[in-house]
């Protein structure tokens, strides 16, 4: 198989955005709840933040929190004003990586640990095919397996083998939790804006990686 036809795998959060798109959802939900006078609500949502900060709770339990909170406050319109906002923020660098492997003939798989209903609806206005994402359940407020670190890679591997898709080729992140994405054999290595770690501990295993801004 050419590399032509392998799989481009793009994380999100500040690496094809400029941004965090969860964050952007919390933003968008607390604005909505005081625009709505969802006082209750928001009193909640902030005693959620509380118990992160103090650790008293799991990032997971904080992010179902704002999922079931958003869900609860915000209109279709408000949710289209959130994918507006996330593609305003997407990084030039990276969309012309994107760009460029398309029309090489490769697949772009945009995975992240942020939430489907969150995403979708950017990747699908970027004329992009494939996510791989945390799902959202608003009928129980149950949220799926975080799609990060080696569940992520795993998720792309199911969905490659689901849509007949090529092998994994080429990796865009910014995070040390895609390490087992980035160790990947015979994978080009692309690093957005990354930390000293994360390239200390590819040096560490001899991996080749370039860095962009």
């Amino acid at each position: 198989m050419t590399e032509m036809s392998k799989i481009a795998v793009i994380d999100v959060d500040d690496t094809l955005l400029c941004g965090n798109s969860l964050k952007m959802l919390l933003y968008g939900t607390l604005m909505n709840q005081m625009k709505r006078r969802r006082w209750r609500q928001m009193s909640l949502l902030c005693w959620a933040m509380m118990k992160r900060i103090l650790h008293m709770s799991s990032h997971v339990e904080l992010k179902q929190q704002i999922c079931r909170s958003a869900i609860d406050v915000m209109t279709d319109a408000d949710f289209d004003a959130i994918t507006a906002a996330m593609l305003a923020k997407v990084r030039p660098s990276v969309r012309r990586i994107i760009n460029r492997w398309i029309a090489d003939g490769g697949d772009v798989v945009i995975a992240s640990a942020g939430m489907r209903f969150c995403l979708q609806d950017m990747v699908r206005q970027m004329g992009l095919r494939y996510l791989v994402a945390t799902d959202y359940d608003a009928a129980t407020g149950g949220m799926g397996h975080e799609t990060r670190s080696e569940s992520k890679l795993q998720a792309v591997r199911t969905l490659a083998v689901a849509e007949r898709l090529g092998d994994i080729g080429m990796v865009v992140t910014d995070h040390i939790d895609d390490l087992p994405l980035l160790s990947l054999p015979d994978v080009r290595r692309v690093l957005v804006a990354p930390r000293r770690s994360l390239c200390q501990t590819l040096d560490a295993s001899s991996l080749s990686y370039e860095i962009i801004n």
